[in-house]
């Protein structure tokens, strides 16, 4: 008694189910055990992701259209568009947003993943440049954005199937702003030493005159200001709380409002320092000045 054995090989250029019968004849034997048949079936797949539904790919990400960011500006897939968009960071500072690639084919999936920029600088940057999906599985890995000084940036992700045919399976671009927060005065005043200066004139003892003063940010980031005062008792300071710091959201503006009082016959005078967090050269200085 001996046995043989052989391998059969299956292969495909196409994708599809195959089926083909084998059969085994043994001559000179005219027993009905002679013949045997052997039926094959085999599965042709191609590597490839789940292309469509954005939910799965940005789990947790909203996903916009780009008129949503006028309301607020916040980092979103934006669908018009396949744009990943990151919301403005400070200077220096960084964001990750996961990715998820879901592969729906019973074979494994080898992906590379890149980022091209054509300008010289590339804050955006993977976690992983080559990934192995499973088969029926998930994969997730993570975008980071890092601005290295106040400008846009902009780049393009594309992530390739490795097969036979290589195919470009996801693309999308990628945005973000890298600032530093700040703030501007946009109410007339005179420069003076130190800052700017803030002259209220004469006001009669038991009288009050008052003069409001704008503060905008112009940045895409909120400033975190705090505000210090040399104590006096013929001013006072309206319209903040200088005992904590506070926002001034992006492209808005904040008043707040220099009171006069004087107590008796007398040249005052009065210092306000509003400092910015994080950036310590916006930082803007009051002289006020007034007569009793």
């Amino acid at each position: 008694n001996s046995t043989v054995n052989f391998s059969i090989e299956f292969m495909s250029n196409e994708i599809g189910n195959f089926k083909e019968n084998f059969r085994v004849s043994i001559p000179d034997v005219n027993s009905a055990d002679s013949n045997y048949l052997v039926r094959l079936i085999g599965n042709s797949f191609q590597p490839s992701l789940e292309l469509t539904d954005n939910e799965k790919i940005f789990p947790k990400l909203p996903l916009l259209i780009r008129t949503d960011l006028l309301k607020k500006d916040i980092t979103c897939y934006l669908e018009d568009e396949k744009v990943l968009h990151f919301s403005p960071l400070l200077q220096g500072s960084s964001e990750s947003v996961p990715i998820n690639f879901y592969n729906p084919q019973p074979i494994e999936c080898i992906t590379e993943l890149s980022i091209k920029s054509k300008a010289k600088i590339n804050p955006f940057e993977l976690k992983e440049k080559t990934i192995k999906i499973p088969a029926n599985s998930n994969y997730t890995t993570n975008i980071t954005f890092t601005p290295p000084g106040c400008d846009g940036y902009s780049s393009s992700f594309e992530a390739v199937v490795k097969s036979q045919s290589p195919l470009t399976a996801l693309k999308f671009g990628l945005e973000g702003v890298g600032s530093i927060p700040a703030i501007t005065l946009k109410s007339p005043l005179d420069k003076s030493k130190n800052g700017f200066l803030l002259n209220l004139g004469k006001t009669l003892i038991g009288y009050e005159k008052k003069k409001t003063v704008a503060i905008g940010n112009d940045t895409p980031l909120t400033a975190m200001v705090s505000v210090s005062a040399k104590a006096t008792a013929d001013f006072e300071i309206e319209g903040i709380d200088s005992s904590k710091p506070f926002p001034i959201e992006s492209n808005r503006q904040f008043n707040f409002t220099v009171i006069h009082k004087p107590l008796k016959v007398r040249k005052s005078q009065f210092d306000i320092s509003i400092q910015v967090e994080d950036n310590p050269k916006s930082s803007i200085s009051f002289n006020c000045i007034g007569d009793g």
